[in-house]
Order: structure tokens, then sequence, then C-alpha cells
């Protein structure tokens, strides 16, 4: 399965993320390592460049819990793409989509890029906590978004 994950993965690398969302965060860890499973990710997205960032900070301090966890996973993202796919964006949203994303007065248009790597999957899953997002797009016949906690608990069957 190919699976796209928004931010939530980046922010629980943190130092100030609370102890549930580490367990969220190692259980998740454990699963994708273990699996087949494939995240995919465009190039220089938002994503991208928060977990390098993440990466970085972690990497001036001295806490190797936190700093061992958040390399392992960075370093897949340049050399492993079995496990995290790096694509260009190069796709176009089908119009509906475009305009349920980029509604004036909401910040859906922030998450544009899960549903441009999204598109490039078999799949077209989408981890997120985002809960607005998940009702805001119902059951959209072109992508299935799942919330985190769902998918921890799928995964832990």
């Amino acid at each position: 399965m190919e699976f796209v994950a928004n931010e939530w993965l980046c922010e629980y690398f943190k130092f100030a993320t609370p102890e549930e969302n580490i367990r969220k965060l190692e259980s998740f860890l454990n699963w994708f390592y273990q699996s087949d499973h494939q995240l995919i990710v465009i190039k220089d997205s938002p994503f991208q460049i928060k977990i390098g960032q993440i990466e970085k900070i972690l990497r001036s301090h001295f806490d190797t819990r936190y700093h061992l966890r958040i390399k392992k996973f960075h370093s897949l993202l340049y050399y492993d793409p079995t496990k995290i796919k790096i694509i260009n964006n190069e796709e176009f949203l089908p119009t509906e989509i475009f305009d349920l994303v980029n509604i004036v007065g909401t910040n859906f248009a922030s998450d544009q890029y899960l549903f441009e790597a999204a598109i490039k999957s078999d799949s077209k899953i989408i981890v997120t906590t985002d809960q607005k997002l998940i009702n805001h797009m119902g059951q959209s016949e072109h992508y299935r978004l799942i919330h985190l906690d769902n998918f921890i608990e799928d995964i832990l069957k």
C-alpha cells in the first residue's frame, strides 16, 4: 500500500510531543519499518522541508532517543526508495478536488500537496489528524482520508 501522511508525522518527532503521541509515532514507525508499505512525499513539500528542519534541530541536542528516531526516518527520505517514494509535483488535481481544497476562508489549500501526492498512488490514502479536513472532503471518490487514530488502530490489529 502506498499512502501519504500530513505533518502530524513531523510534529510527533519533536521534544514537546506528549507521551501519547510518542506512543502513536512508535507504533506507526514499528509497523512502517517492518511492512512493505510505502510513504509518498512530494519533493520540497511542506512535509519534506519540516522533517528536515526537525532533524537538524534534534541533531544539535544531546537526547539521543529523539535524534536517533528521526535520523533513521529522515535517512529513508534520501536512501530508501522502497520505503519512501519522493515524487516531483507534476500532477494536476481534478477540478472538483482543487475546488474543494481551495475554498476561501479555510486553510485547506495548505493541504493541497497531500492530494497531489496521493493522486500518484494506487490506494489514494491520506493519513491525517485533521478531522475538519476529513469531514470537509467527505467520502471522496478520488481519495480516502483516514484519521491517524483509526489508522493506528487498524495496523495494530
